[in-house]
């Protein structure tokens, strides 16, 4: 996963890249990718999942984005990087769509500390399930 950071006081308010491409992590992650408010309303927590069974939350706050994320072991291994990830409005969930595992996984998510735990299979029998809203 790579990150781009734009300065938008640049350029008289339409911005600049200042940093391009710099690699956060270097374990293989899924496409499975997604963003939700931390609790505080300021920061943001940047999701995604490994090919493995491991969620990485990385923080984003006024300074940049955490060089260390906050890892959480849990749920199936995914068999294909395929499938989206999406939060509840409130932070509260994330649901993914694992496409080669043939299902759909409820997660609880605490944007305080950015720890995924309770895993809830949604069913185990779906035709190539990827998209979640």
């Amino acid at each position: 996963m790579n990150v781009s950071t734009v300065d938008m006081s640049l350029a008289t308010g339409l911005g600049s890249v200042t940093i391009l491409n710099a690699t956060v992590t270097v374990p293989m992650t899924t496409e499975k990718l997604t963003g939700v408010r931390h609790c505080n309303g300021n920061d943001i927590w940047v999701l995604t999942h490994n090919s493995s069974n491991v969620f990485l939350a990385y923080q984003i706050t006024n300074t940049g984005i955490s060089t260390s994320p906050v890892t959480s072991t849990i749920g199936s291994i995914h068999s294909s990087g395929l499938g989206h990830m999406k939060t509840s409005p409130n932070g509260k969930k994330i649901a993914l769509g694992i496409y080669g595992n043939s299902t759909f996984e409820l997660y609880d998510f605490d944007n305080a500390t950015g720890v995924v735990s309770n895993s809830l299979i949604l069913g185990n029998n779906f035709v190539n399930p990827y998209g979640v809203e």
